[in-house]
């Protein structure tokens, strides 16, 4: 394999890579920049299977790091922007990080883990970004083989101590290569790139550099303004979460702007509710494609393009990509032949395992599958459709009952904006079937017509016991409701008992 993720890029294109309100970054810039950065590393006598950890907001230098590392064989660590200190010091030490860069944003919150961070043989302030300048941008040949670990990258960890998995270069490759050839992404496309940078998701930016089109950073999700830098750097995708893209209709419903650049908006993290799909649609056309992805896997499992979205497909997350094996897995992790089971994953874009965890990293898999935890049905067409979570199935009353589909009933609600079922134990029901729900603006709804209009379109058993109404629902880092938080939350404002 060539020493970088990214050879294709032409060292003295000319052609514009990253698009700014106060720079513009030809290709040949950018390449010089990486090799600065790589120089600037290796000056630290960093070495190829060294971690390189940074905790930075979006910015151009995180691209410049991920690619560095790729082109030197250092290992990128990823940190979350909304990392904790406790977080913090763990995962420097869990990881065995040799460096750590950081932003003027977090600085207090390094300053707070100083002690613990002490045994880093290099901390890292933003001025060693601005100094970049005075190193020389020699071309690098340094040899890293596809297996060899390109990025670590820590998981949710919502149940537990968050665990870091593997990527490889390869898996990368497989990724990034995917990508551009599933969207169809090419030197006319520009990518406005609004998830954090610090997880998986910074693969759209990856892929459309790799395609030779140019990618514009937004700092901090802020949707006005991404309707702004559509409107004015004629932007042709994105890729959001479902809530961001709520923010984005009701934004360019308070003001419109001219949309009609973009030719694809995917989102991640969750299937979009049908209401949302209209709405969207009705704002941006038939434009809408939906993304399944893991941090085990490097970004993107499979694919739903606008097409399949307007043939009706909308409730599914897409085909696996080509470089990727599936199998539905039964109760003991064996392959079955059931159109619905565990979805297990295997090939060349699937992770080693997790750092330094060998236990977790055992658990992880059946034989060659990589176990998702995502309950999935596949249709005849290989659709693939996530039913649930395997750990999220409530079992209420002697049934089994899986919380999505309780919750895409209620999104279908016009007055729900938001909706989450967890199953809160109780001493009758054993676990009693509850939504937590977020109404639309100025919406005049009761928990009782709620539950009626449940039960026109449920069975009995998985109407939800309880309806709770809240302003905002917790989520993880990566867009998710955050049912373990939802729980606690529960708990302490209703004080429900049964515990």
């Amino acid at each position: 394999m060539n020493s970088t993720l990214f050879a294709k890029f032409g060292a003295t294109d000319e052609s514009l890579a990253l698009l700014g309100d106060t720079e513009r970054v030809s290709y040949r810039e950018l390449n010089a920049q990486v090799n600065r950065f790589a120089a600037a590393l290796l000056a630290l006598e960093l070495k190829a299977g060294d971690l390189f950890a940074f905790l930075l907001p979006n910015c151009a230098a995180v691209l410049y790091i991920y690619i560095a590392c790729a082109r030197t064989g250092i290992v990128a660590l990823p940190l979350s922007q909304r990392i904790t200190g406790a977080e913090l010091a763990f995962q420097i030490k869990d990881a065995g990080a040799q460096a750590l860069l950081y932003a003027r944003d977090f600085a207090e919150l390094v300053a707070e883990r100083r002690e613990e961070l002490n045994h880093l043989p290099h901390l890292l302030d933003e001025d060693f970004i601005h100094k970049l300048a005075l190193f020389d941008a020699p071309a690098l040949d340094i040899q890293v083989k596809a297996a060899d670990p390109f990025c670590v990258m820590y998981t949710g960890g919502t149940t537990g101590k968050s665990k870091a998995a593997v990527q490889s270069h390869e898996s990368w490759m497989c990724s990034l290569e995917t990508s551009v050839e599933q969207w169809g992404l090419s030197a006319s496309d520009r990518h406005l790139i609004v998830l954090p940078m610090s997880h998986a998701a910074w693969y759209t930016a990856g892929a459309t550099l790799l395609a030779g089109g140019s990618v514009t950073i937004v700092k901090h999700w802020d949707p006005h303004l991404v309707l702004e830098l559509v409107e004015r750097h004629r932007i042709t995708t994105l890729n959001m979460i479902p809530t961001m893209l709520n923010d984005l209709i009701g934004a360019f419903e308070a003001r419109s702007r001219d949309v009609r650049s973009i030719r694809l908006l995917t989102v991640a993290g969750s299937v979009l509710p049908i209401a949302t799909y209209e709405r969207s649609r009705a704002i941006f056309g038939e434009v809408i494609g939906n993304v399944y992805g893991l941090t085990e896997l490097a970004g993107p499992v499979t694919f739903l393009l606008p097409s399949h979205m307007a043939e009706g497909k909308f409730r599914s997350v897409g085909r696996i990509g080509k470089h990727i094996e599936m199998a539905l897995l039964d109760d003991e992790g064996r392959p079955s032949p059931a159109n619905l089971g565990e979805l297990g994953l295997s090939g060349p874009q699937v992770t080693a395992g997790y750092l330094n965890n060998p236990d977790e990293t055992r658990n992880a898999f059946s034989g060659r599958w990589f176990k998702t935890g995502d309950v999935v049905e596949v249709d005849g067409d290989g659709f693939l459709y996530v039913v649930d979570r395997k750990k999220d199935m409530v079992k209420t009353g002697g049934f089994n009952v899986y919380p999505s589909e309780v919750e895409q009933v209620l999104y279908r609600h016009p007055e729900v904006l938001e909706a989450a079922v967890i199953g809160v134990p109780d001493k009758k029901w054993s676990e009693a079937l509850t939504a937590v729900v977020v109404l639309r603006p100025d919406a005049r709804c009761s928990a009782d017509d709620i539950m009626g209009y449940c039960r026109t379109g449920l069975a009995a058993h998985k109407v939800p016991k309880k309806i709770h109404f809240t302003q905002k629902l917790p989520r993880t880092r990566f867009g998710k409701f955050d049912k373990a938080q939802i729980l606690k939350d529960l708990v302490a404002s209703f004080g429900i008992q049964g515990f």
